[in-house]
């Protein structure tokens, strides 16, 4: 029927699908609201008070009964006679509410798609899942205090999903959250660099041809001491991106740090310079100026020039790394090996 719109109507393909497969759940609401509405006009004014209630009772309930049975028909929406409800938006926003997870041999037309914030707002579960061998993370979140709890929320899915365990390649030896402490009092790092096990367990198969380590390399969204009191900069034109200008310096008596507001940067001069400042600004705040833009940019560039080179390099493994031999793991029903020495005779 879709097709049969696109041909013979010329309708866009968008279009069609939503006229065809809203329709029956609108026809269905224009019912229930014309039978709220002539209900509402046995009200019991009229002098037959008896037989305006009978029929006020009678329509009511059916309003309810279709507008309910509605609602329970759409927990059956993997069943080909009643996936038309699951294009009615009202229905999805309670499907969301009630928590409700399609379950079905095939896929519905219609699916919800989001950055992954509820979940995993890094990005990286899914590269893990993949088993990549290099991951440059660019971390944006909302952090002043450089907590990283956006990224500990991560390696925590990770390790409860038994997909993979962080450590720390300089010193595999203490806990891998030391690391990120050490990062957040060191203000001067550009970069934070942590080491991937793949697996869970010696029980893990580990072929020679899996990848069964990774590097992360996280560049955050944070100020160095030594560009703490940087003056603004003009703003980027495409000469300076290509390297055929060279920027220019101190455009401004404001400091990078002075930046805040919102929409122009005419609010920087004036009074409405006000709200989170750079360059840790809320995700609020949806309408950067762009001098804002501007210096997070600049900034971005800066930071992530040391990172990018490392990330790089042919080779990223320590030298202990490569000292690393993964026992044998026997198989069932197969002689256990002694751990313990024998004694000599």
């Amino acid at each position: 029927l879709v097709q049969a719109l696109k041909r013979r109507l010329g309708l866009p393909s968008q279009f069609a699908s939503n006229f065809v497969y809203r329709l029956p759940t609108t026809v269905i609401g224009i019912i229930v609201y014309a039978l709220f509405l002539v209900a509402s006009r046995y009200d019991g004014s009229d002098m037959d008070v008896d037989s305006d209630c009978v029929i006020h009772e009678r329509l009511m309930a059916i309003a309810i009964l279709l507008s309910v049975g509605g609602f329970f028909i759409s927990f059956f929406g993997f069943l080909p006679c009643f996936k038309f409800l699951l294009h009615s938006p009202g229905i999805r926003q309670m499907h969301q509410a009630t928590r409700y997870y399609h379950s079905a041999a095939r896929p519905p037309n219609l699916i919800y798609v989001t950055d992954g914030g509820v979940q995993d707002c890094t990005g990286i579960l899914q590269l893990i899942r993949r088993r990549s061998p290099r991951i440059l993370l660019v971390l944006a979140a909302a952090d002043p205090a450089d907590e990283l709890g956006v990224l500990r929320t991560t390696m925590n899915d990770a390790a409860k999903e038994k997909l993979a365990s962080f450590y720390d390649p300089t010193e595999p030896r203490r806990d891998v959250l030391a690391a990120l402490d050490d990062f957040q009092h060191n203000k001067d790092a550009t970069y934070l660099r942590l080491g991937i096990r793949y697996g869970w367990g010696m029980a893990d198969e580990l072929s020679p041809h899996t990848v069964n380590t990774g590097h992360l390399i996280i560049v955050k969204n944070r100020l160095p001491p030594s560009m703490d009191r940087r003056r603004v900069m003009p703003l980027l034109t495409e000469d300076e991106i290509r390297g055929v200008q060279e920027p220019e310096f101190e455009h401004s008596g404001l400091f990078q740090t002075d930046l805040g507001a919102c929409c122009c940067d005419c609010c920087h001069t004036n009074c409405f310079n006000m709200c989170s400042k750079f360059p840790h600004y809320s995700n609020a705040n949806q309408c950067l100026t762009p001098q804002m833009f501007n210096s997070l940019c600049r900034l971005g560039f800066e930071i992530s020039a040391e990172a990018v080179q490392v990330i790089a390099c042919p080779e990223l493994a320590d030298r202990w790394e490569e000292h690393i031999v993964i026992p044998e793991v026997p198989q069932r029903g197969s002689r256990r090996h002694h751990t313990m020495p024998t004694r000599p005779a």
